[in-house]
């Protein structure tokens, strides 16, 4: 039984040779790419993140950008209701003075 398991440290600690080796190498280096994927992938997720963070504030400013926007128009809206009060006034007080 000793033997046994000294046979099995020996065959670990000989170089590795044929589809054992084979296999250990394509496991090792789809391991690799399973790290890089992953470490491309957090990369990701933490840029999408930081641009949704960004979104945000935007989003409110727009809401703000639209209700001064708004106030602009409803300004312009009077000052051209008032203009077209006065050419109505200047108009009638052409007339009576003709």
């Amino acid at each position: 039984m000793a033997t046994a398991v000294a046979s099995s440290m020996d065959v670990d600690a000989r170089p590795q040779t044929g589809l054992r080796a084979y296999y250990d190498a394509k496991i090792e280096e789809l391991e690799v790419r399973l790290r890089d994927k992953t470490q491309n992938l957090r990369r990701l997720e933490a840029q999408r993140n930081e641009l949704n963070g960004r979104g945000a504030p935007s989003a409110r400013e727009t809401d703000v950008g639209v209700a001064r926007a708004s106030a602009a128009r409803e300004r312009t809206r009077r000052r051209d209701e008032r203009g077209d009060r006065d050419e109505i006034a200047n108009a009638a007080r052409a007339k009576s003075e003709d």
